[in-house]
């Protein structure tokens, strides 16, 4: 996937058509603001069509009435949207066809605010302002964007739908208008190395997966072949100001292949952030600490291996992609010690991580526990899989007594399917089938419902994950109208 973006990496220049912002274009960013009323698009631009991405914020309460009237399971499914014939629904599955971003049943839009990004962005993650010094609450929350075409992290302040401290926008990195624009250069970080950092350094090519720490502190990100990562401190400012965004502060050369995913560990006791990365090429996890150096002067933050494991729980290990983390127990453990009890709190630490990794030589899941001494798995299980997984996300679901029970989602690009572990039974509950190209997903485990896109038709698949319907597991509404990539039409 993306291999014939990765040709015109550096020729993207900026000029052309300016990116539709008013439709999903080639989605492969997805993010859920924490209350669940709107979810965070990233479109990559992917074919050069026009002169860069979009990022968009769409209304999820709306959705989610149009769910509970059109979808799949509402008493006249499809009633204003109309059925989809047969063969539309060979490529795009599910009973209703698509609803339009800007004209919904009902009327209105369900487009809250749009901007311009640069060419082929490939990931998008999401983190809430934290509290104040003395726990007040603080508006906002912050969108970074990982993007290939001009090789930065590009960041946007947006809303907490949590907070009752409204930001009063919906999107903000300095573009012009409520849609339409783009983001401004103070809202790129990583192509100007006199002004983003002291070390000179700029980001380096292929800028790829990404992650951030739960405190939206810490971000590292992957270069595919540069062999490398990128350490990016977010500064969220203090009382009312937002601060100044994230600034790139170090890269982490020589490591053994061409890493692509990352996931971020839960805080260790002294308040390191830990990540842990995936190769494309070398059947191998690394672990990954970030220190903040603060005697230095000025202080310069970096990063630093601190240990390997191999992959050797199937046939050749290679190409390992996205990876999820399940850090419940540990969780647990720390909220069962007083605050004051440091021998309880070192041992909570120490509690065993969940781990799933998606591998693609040959297809599998692959899981099992870290260590105590150290956030590495000791070894891993293998469970075969379809053809081109590439994500796995870790959410609940909405179980047949209306609890919410853990589950592991795993994305197959090149199959056009999702597959759903139950780590309670140890088996795939069940596979969903998906319209071409799902690649980023997002779950609501609230509402009980899961968003994909679709990278290949441009569109977002919304999935049911209520086990109390008889639809749980499919398609049950389309976002945006699919359109075929150019070559195919």
């Amino acid at each position: 996937m993306f291999g014939a973006a990765a040709l015109c990496v550096g020729c993207f220049a900026g000029e052309g058509q300016p990116p539709p912002t008013e439709r999903v274009y080639y989605p492969t960013g997805l993010a859920l603001s924490p209350g669940g009323t709107r979810l965070y698009v990233a479109s990559s631009d992917y074919d050069l069509q026009f002169n860069g991405g979009a990022l968009q914020v769409l209304d999820l309460a709306r959705v989610r009435q149009l769910v509970r009237e059109e979808g799949a399971g509402a008493p006249q499914p499809c009633a204003h949207l109309g059925e989809q014939t047969d063969a539309e629904r060979v490529l795009y599955p599910g009973r209703c066809r698509p609803v339009k971003l800007t004209a919904p049943p009902g009327g209105g839009s369900l487009l809250l605010a749009s901007t311009g990004i640069g060419a082929f962005a490939t990931d998008l993650v999401y983190r809430s302002s934290p509290a104040g010094p003395r726990g007040e609450d603080r508006p906002g929350g912050r969108l970074f964007v990982s993007v290939r075409g001009d090789a930065t992290v590009t960041w946007a302040d947006v809303e907490d739908d949590t907070s009752a401290s409204p930001l009063g926008t919906e999107l903000d990195c300095g573009q012009s208008g409520a849609r339409g624009g783009s983001c401004d250069a103070e809202h790129r970080r990583g192509d100007n190395a006199a002004a983003d950092n002291t070390r000179g350094l700029r980001l380096p090519r292929e800028p790829y997966a990404l992650d951030a720490t739960p405190d939206g502190d810490t971000l590292v990100l992957t270069h595919q072949t540069e062999g490398a990562l990128s350490l990016l401190v977010n500064d969220w400012g203090s009382g009312p100001s937002l601060g100044t965004g994230p600034r790139l502060e170090f890269v982490l050369g020589g490591l053994p292949g061409a890493p692509v995913g990352v996931a971020a560990l839960p805080p260790s006791p002294a308040g390191e952030g830990n990540f842990l990365v995936t190769y494309r090429n070398v059947p191998q996890l690394s672990l990954v600490r970030f220190y903040s150096d603060p005697k230095a002067v000025p202080a310069r933050p970096y990063l630093a291996t601190v240990g390997s494991a191999p992959i050797t729980a199937n046939a050749s290990g290679f190409d390992s992609r996205g990876l999820a983390v399940d850090g419940t127990a540990r969780a647990q453990a720390i909220a069962d010690c007083e605050p004051t009890d440091e021998a309880c709190l070192l041992l909570a630490h120490q509690t065993k991580l969940g781990l799933y990794v998606a591998n693609r030589s040959p297809a599998s899941l692959l899981m099992g526990e870290t260590q105590r001494s150290v956030d590495l798995p000791q070894s891993l299980d293998a469970r075969g899989l379809s053809a081109g997984p590439s994500k796995v996300v870790l959410a609940d679901v909405i179980d047949r007594d209306g609890s919410r029970r853990p589950r592991v989602f795993v994305v197959c690009f090149d199959a056009h399917v999702i597959y759903v572990y139950d780590p309670s039974i140890q088996e795939f509950e069940t596979i969903i089938e998906t319209g071409r190209g799902p690649h980023a997903l997002v779950v609501d485990s609230t509402e009980g419902l899961g968003y994909v896109g679709h990278f290949t038709d441009s569109y977002i698949g919304v999935l049911d994950l209520d086990r109390r319907h008889p639809t749980y597991g499919t398609l049950v509404l389309s976002l945006g109208e699919p359109s075929a990539p150019r070559a195919s039409k």
